[in-house]
């Protein structure tokens, strides 16, 4: 939350054409969803190894 906060306020504050601040914008807003979208994926395999795990000891 910190780190989209101070991308916001440098966006807000850089002086530049606003094609090239949409530009950036669009670049955070992607690492932030492919961040997420890694940390999900790489949860479920935990979980799917953990229910293996507990089907095989039954």
């Amino acid at each position: 939350m910190i780190f989209t906060s101070l991308i916001l306020i440098g966006l807000y504050t850089l002086d530049e054409p606003l094609m090239v601040k949409g530009y950036y914008l669009m670049g955070t807003v992607g690492v932030i969803i492919s961040s997420l979208t890694v940390a999900k994926v790489v949860r479920d395999n935990q979980e799917d190894d953990e229910e293996i795990q507990r089907n095989r000891q039954q």
